[in-house]
């Protein structure tokens, strides 16, 4: 019988830090943790190096289509040998010096130098809108393995403790069945379950070992490097999330729309581009040239610098047109209309697509909303009703198996909330991730 009162008192021990745990949950603040592991994916992550890369070329060649609009001054000098057959000169040594100031206000390929900024300018404002996204997606897939990861230590403790409360009665019963006061069958039921636990325990150790895995593969790190970093998972706060689940997300005002809208105006104006080709080619050039050569050695055996020297300067309206490729230039501007159409309807089939997404994010938001409160009040329900049993076993008025089946039932929803509350959690990033507010929310954390 000591035995019994034993497992008894360790049975409310468990329970009051059960309760207790669910208290400091509530009143848990946010993990400082997932701060952490977005600053080291900020700077160790591949992915957003290379969407920043991108970004940064973007930017470098909206600045040169930018200065190309302007005047460049260029120099080229030679110096060194030179001879023929028959001799014409009076000294092998040769010289030369050529320094332009050039403008052409229409380049080589007939585009003008304010049409390709514009052209750039669009480049840039969707890689630099691409390489947000980028960023983001990869921050969400670490929030999203940092909260699977923390789902399976919770339950995998979870699965411990009623493991440990298990054996605890598998002694009481097997000290009783050898008392004659239980039976075989009682102790084989309880063995049998704590078997299968420790299989249970067994798979969530795989479980926590490879979503750490994960959000190590997520940040940039190897798994060692991120366990340097003691990283813990987050706790429960379920009377903090419970929030209001927010306005659905229109398509036209997601990234991806505006991502659609300069693709399709870089594509018009690569019809631009070949539509001008095709026709005929209307050039303004300027140029301001000083040419001077022989100045080393020359005829007279001396430097003469100041009479080999000219300047010259043109201003040249240039017509090109070409009369006959064979259609080439036609079909390139046919081919580049073909492309815009299509980059058109294929952007068009991605907004439908991204509506179905954005449907489905927020059913699923308010779905989980719903679990969790579900799962909270179950939660709640089988803690008063575990009390209310243990008033009476204490009494007298209920069997110790009554109370060992309704530790149990305490036990699984705890591990319902668990789950669904960090579901929610995910659903949670994923919407303030389409929402373009995720990046802010977890810096703010």
């Amino acid at each position: 019988m000591s035995q019994k009162i034993l497992f008894t008192a360790a049975i409310f021990v468990a329970l009051g830090t059960l309760a207790a745990a669910l208290q400091t949950a509530y009143a848990a603040e946010t993990s400082r943790h997932l701060t952490l592991l977005v600053e080291i994916a900020e700077k160790n992550s591949p992915v957003i190096a290379r969407a920043e890369n991108d970004a940064a070329i973007a930017e470098m060649e909206l600045k040169n289509a930018k200065w190309a609009m302007f005047p460049q001054l260029n120099l080229e000098s030679k110096t060194g040998l030179i001879g023929n057959d028959p001799e014409t000169r009076a000294t092998p040594w040769f010289s030369e010096l050529n320094l332009s100031l050039r403008q052409v206000f229409w380049d080589e390929d007939n585009f003008s130098n304010v049409a390709r900024y514009k052209k750039e300018k669009q480049k840039w404002e969707r890689i630099k809108l691409e390489s947000e996204y980028k960023r983001d997606e990869q921050l969400l897939k670490v929030a999203q393995t940092y909260l699977d990861w923390s789902a399976s230590l919770e339950l995998r403790e979870i699965d411990e403790n009623k493991r440990d409360l298990l054996r605890r009665q598998f002694n009481v019963l097997e000290a009783q069945y050898k008392q004659g006061l239980k039976t075989k069958r009682d102790v084989l039921r309880i063995e049998t379950e704590i078997k299968r636990l420790e299989i249970d325990i067994l798979r969530r150790d795989n479980e926590v070992d490879l979503n750490f895995q994960k959000i190590a593969s997520a940040v940039g790190l190897s798994k060692k490097d991120l366990d340097s970093q003691d990283i813990e998972g987050e706790e429960a706060k379920p009377f903090g999330i419970l929030k209001s689940d927010g306005a659905e997300i229109k398509s036209a005002d997601h990234r991806r729309a505006k991502i659609f809208y300069f693709r399709e105006e870089e594509a018009r104006y690569d019809t631009q581009l070949s539509e001008r080709k095709y026709w005929p080619r209307l050039t303004l050039e300027n140029e301001i040239k000083y040419f001077n050569h022989d100045f080393v050695d020359s005829r007279d055996a001396r430097p003469n610098f100041d009479q080999t020297g000219t300047l010259t300067w043109q201003s040249m309206l240039i017509l090109r047109y070409n009369l006959w490729d064979f259609g080439i230039r036609r079909r390139d501007w046919e081919i580049a209309r073909v492309k815009e159409r299509s980059i058109r309807a294929e952007d068009q089939q991605s907004l439908l697509d991204l509506s179905v997404e954005l449907r489905d994010v927020f059913l699923k938001l308010r779905e989980n909303r719903e679990n969790v409160r579900t799962t909270r009040e179950l939660l709640v329900l089988e803690q008063q009703s575990y009390s209310i049993l243990e008033a009476e076993y204490r009494n007298g008025r209920a069997a110790y198996l009554d109370l060992i089946t309704n530790l149990n039932s305490l036990i699984d929803a705890r591990s319902k909330f668990m789950t669904s509350y960090f579901g929610f959690k995910k659903q949670q990033m994923l919407y303030a991730f389409h929402k373009g507010e995720l990046y802010g929310d977890l810096k703010q954390k």
